[in-house]
């Protein structure tokens, strides 16, 4: 597996969302209309701390496991620039909100990605394996946690995901996810 610390990032994350949350004039199409518009921060920020998010290639799978009871074409991805000059750095965490190691420097004082364990590694066998020999979290099991209120002009796009009614994994496709899945981290 690899390193977390050198491995390469996507520039794109998802966040999955209702079609009903997605915020209104999104995407913004130049700087002065993203100034209008209040930062998308929803219910997790205050809960958790953090969005929820995901890489491309984990954004089906997401879907599959914690959204199967979201209506059919209702499930919309917002796709989000990780290096979009309103959003702070992007880190690395070998544990979730643990130590953070920087990946990309970005602005100061606004909304930090970081890369970190989706469940603590109690609870995420691969990741206590690896840690127990003294190994870094593998890259395979990390996801983006956007800490902060996401400001909308980093939202590059919302997209529509397909539902196919298979019970188990109703999500089939994200309609124009492969543009944004093969650009990485630079």
């Amino acid at each position: 597996m690899t390193d977390a610390t050198t491995a390469t990032y996507p520039r794109y994350t998802c966040h999955l969302l209702p079609l009903d949350a997605v915020p209104a004039g999104v995407p913004v199409t130049d700087a002065a209309s993203a100034s209008t518009l209040p930062p998308f921060e929803p219910a997790s920020v205050a809960v958790e701390g953090f969005i929820h998010a995901s890489s491309p290639s984990e954004t089906l799978p997401t879907a599959n496991r914690w959204l199967r009871d979201v209506p059919a074409d209702a499930l919309r991805v917002l796709i989000i620039d990780t290096h979009h000059d309103s959003l702070g750095g992007v880190y690395y965490a070998q544990e979730l909100s643990g130590p953070r190691e920087l990946i990309r420097a970005g602005t100061a004082d606004a909304p930090a990605i970081v890369w970190e364990p989706g469940v603590p590694p109690a609870k995420n066998a691969s990741v206590a394996r690896a840690q127990a020999k003294g190994a870094k979290t593998p890259a395979a099991v990390l996801f983006p946690h956007i800490y902060g209120a996401l400001p909308v002009a980093a939202i590059a796009a919302v997209l529509e995901v397909e539902h196919d009614g298979d019970a188990m994994a109703p999500w089939s496709r994200v309609v124009g996810l492969d543009a944004y899945a093969a650009v990485r981290d630079e």
